[in-house]
Parts: structure tokens; sequence; C-alpha cells
């Protein structure tokens, strides 16, 4: 496998992001990372300690803060395009889509490799498992949309 990352080396795609509004409705946030405002799903709502933030202070104690994060977009459908354009761009909810460059892989243990996309901000693309995704190089062009979910970057002495 060429130009894939064996180890999952999250300070390479982790960003910075300020809390905007936090829901416990769902589980989720609006965060503000660079001109970018995501709503985003939090997969670990409870084990960030957003849920006992909420319901202690209805979320009113981390909004503003800024929090490490990196960005994973699950989908059902990978479109190999070819634009030159990076875009990331809201449909509804937690669904967005995106285009952009793809400048990384990983493989972190599970059968398919994930794919770092560069749509502004880098944003690990989760494809379905099939073989003609895992064609795609590095440099290749995507389109795809689906959930955006925000996972929160523990700090361990970074």
């Amino acid at each position: 496998m060429k130009n894939v990352d064996k180890r999952f080396d999250l300070k390479k795609y982790t960003l910075r992001s300020k809390i905007i509004e936090l829901f416990n409705v769902g589980d989720n946030a609006i965060f503000q990372i660079n001109k970018y405002r995501l709503h985003c799903f939090i997969p670990n709502f409870t084990n960030y300690g957003f849920a006992e933030s909420w319901d202690k202070y209805g979320g009113s104690n981390i909004k503003g803060k800024t929090i490490k994060v990196y960005l994973q977009l699950s989908v059902t459908n990978l479109e190999l395009i070819k634009s030159s354009n990076q875009k990331l761009t809201k449909l509804s909810g937690f669904r967005h889509q995106v285009v952009g460059k793809i400048i990384g892989k990983l493989n972190i243990g599970a059968p398919d490799e994930k794919l770092i996309v560069k749509c502004g901000i880098p944003i690990i693309i989760n494809p379905p498992n099939k073989p003609e995704y895992k064609k795609y190089e590095i440099g290749d062009w995507v389109e795809s949309a689906g959930r955006l979910d925000m996972y929160k970057v523990e700090n361990r002495g970074d």
C-alpha cells in the first residue's frame, strides 16, 4: 500500500474548533473552524463530558471554548471527479457535501482505508468497503456527502 499511514496520527488532522452552540437533543453542536460554521454529530457526547456539562449548566459553561477536534464524514458513496475547487457545504442537519483532493490515506486496522480529503480543511472520509474505492489515489479529486461527525482529541501532553 503506497502512501498509507499505518498509524492513526491525529496531530496531522487536528483542528482548533470553537464551540458556538451545544444541543443535548441528538448529541450535536455547532462549531466554528476557521471560516467554517459546522453543525456536527458528536458520537461520544457522554464520554467527552458534554452531557454532564449540559445536565449541570445547559452547555453554557463550554460555549465559546476552543477544543481540538478531527472531523469524519460517514458516506455511502464517493465519486471521482475532475474538479480543482475545494468545497464544504452544509446540506441539512449534520449532512454536508465535500469536494476536495485526497491528501492521505489511513489504515487503522479495519479492512478498509479511510481517506483524508482537503476541502478547505482536512476531513477524514470513511467510504464504504467496496473495491472501487481502494483504487483512489492521493491527488485524486472526489465528491461525496454524508453525516459529519466531530471527535474531540484528548490532550496527551501535545
